[in-house]
């Protein structure tokens, strides 16, 4: 992913804390985004997708990165419109709530 955005502090705390983001978002891309790269689950929560999603967008150039997670989830939506916790679809309930990832743990 391409940076675009950049941040800086005169506290050195933010600046790691803002280094740590970075590398955690740029660890968690992959043409779906991800939720825990320490484990080896990789699944598209929807959950972890919308809460990270302002901050991907405001750090790296997500525009066809989100185009084609939007066409994944349009994939995945069922014929009475609801979306799945994960996608492509492989855990979690039907329909999803929008933190759906979050209320099943």
């Amino acid at each position: 992913m391409k940076a675009i955005g950049s941040f800086s502090a005169s506290k050195p705390i933010l600046n790691d804390i803002q280094r740590l983001i970075w590398w955690t978002q740029l660890n968690n891309l992959f043409s779906i985004p991800t939720d825990c790269n320490q484990r080896d689950e990789r699944e598209g929560w929807m959950g972890d997708a919308h809460l990270s999603a302002e901050e991907a967008m405001m750090n790296f150039d997500m525009a066809a990165f989100y185009t084609n997670f939007i066409r994944d989830m349009r994939d995945a939506q069922g014929a009475d419109g609801t979306l799945p916790e994960t996608v492509p679809e492989k855990f979690g309930r039907r329909p999803a709530t929008p933190a759906g990832a979050l209320l099943t743990l």
